[in-house]
């Protein structure tokens, strides 16, 4: 090796919790940077029920840059944020937000949105499009908060209470020789008769 320095390199160990927390953070500061700890606390839940969820990423990076529009969009909010580029007051900001990060990535903070999923700030924007099959669930600051709808339980067609059986014992016994199920007719006759 005559001649040639050898380099030595080392490599810092990365806290995957910490490196979460601080993109966390940095997602709350760009999306609702004036909220305060409720509205911050709010943001952050969306994304941990979105990871939970295993429908919107499997990090919380990766949910971030789906459900995120100032990340979408690369907002100034995002860039100042992202750079950790902030004027002093931003700065405390972004201060206060990192408690509420750190907790909510090491599961002490409570979950002020009731599961939810998905938000919008209905005072500025219409509905969604997306929000048809979603119920509003809580509103936190200017944001609203959604999750889906429970999923529907379809009475049993052949009986119990709202199905075809019900239907057609509740006919015979009335005497009516026809009846109507779900938008079509039927008759209450029986084989035999």
């Amino acid at each position: 090796m005559g001649g040639q320095e050898k380099n030595t390199f080392t490599a810092e160990a990365i806290n995957p919790a910490a490196a979460d927390s601080l993109y966390l953070q940095k997602y709350m500061f760009a999306e609702d940077v004036r909220g305060g700890p409720e509205s911050w606390l709010a943001m952050g839940n969306i994304v941990m029920n979105r990871l939970k969820s295993g429908k919107f990423g499997k990090d919380i990076q990766s949910v971030v840059k789906k459900a995120s529009s100032a990340v979408a969009t690369n907002s100034p909010e995002w860039q100042k944020a992202d750079k950790l580029n902030f004027t002093e007051e931003e700065s405390k900001i972004f201060n206060q937000i990192q408690a509420i990060a750190e907790g909510i990535v090491g599961g002490q903070a409570p979950d002020n949105t009731k599961g939810a999923t998905h938000f919008e700030n209905l005072e500025a924007f219409p509905m969604p499009w997306w929000a048809k099959n979603m119920d509003a669930v809580t509103k936190v600051g200017k944001q609203t908060y959604f999750k889906e709808k429970a999923a529907q339980v379809k009475p049993n067609v052949r009986s119990g209470e709202g199905g075809f059986g019900d239907a057609f014992r509740k006919a015979r016994q009335s005497g009516v020789g026809e009846f109507d199920w779900q938008g079509s007719k039927y008759n209450t006759k029986v084989r035999g008769e």
